[in-house]
């Protein structure tokens, strides 16, 4: 045993300050989970804040300065299941607010969840990504059963159709 030496026991006066020193950082741990939840709660209403004035119809997401962990698959082009391998991957999120035409009804439904018209979600990019082109199509929908001219600049032709047949 002539590598192991006996550690002395830490006098009463180190513990207490290497307890000041916890009780320090653990303030300062509060402080920046309070400033971060300030931020994240300002961008929350920044995101649910579009929409209201002027009626306008673009709305952005607003990142959250939050990160997720999510799954991946490494190989999704397996057809075997048991052979997928998966990957832990660190995302940001970001909030957007939901804006459906009146005839894309109340809600969208992702795994069998609502996400309702004029509520702001929680998504990472990747759902992201969905929500924003199943609003797109239904703002398109909207858009062809409610009569928007898409025609509007061609030249309009006065074709006949007749029952003669031309030899």
């Amino acid at each position: 045993m002539a590598g192991f030496q006996k550690k002395e026991i830490t006098p009463e006066s180190e513990l207490e300050e290497l307890r000041a020193q916890v009780a320090q950082l653990n303030q300062k741990l509060a402080e920046r989970d309070e400033q971060l939840d300030v931020a994240v709660e300002a961008a929350r209403l920044s995101a649910e804040g579009q929409g209201v004035p002027f009626m306008q119809n673009t709305m952005a997401e607003v990142p959250t300065g939050r990160r997720v962990s999510i799954e991946r698959a490494k190989n999704p082009w397996v057809r075997d299941a048991k052979k997928l391998e998966f990957e832990t991957l660190e995302v940001p999120t970001y909030y957007y607010k939901i804006d459906l035409p009146a005839s894309g009804g109340v809600d969208l439904k992702i795994n069998g969840e609502s996400k309702y018209h004029g509520q702001t979600y929680e998504f990472t990019m990747d759902e992201l990504r969905t929500v924003k082109d199943m609003v797109a199509r239904a703002w398109g929908h909207e858009a062809t059963i409610k009569g928007s001219n898409e025609n509007v600049f061609r030249r309009p032709q006065n074709r006949v159709l007749s029952g003669k047949v031309m030899h």
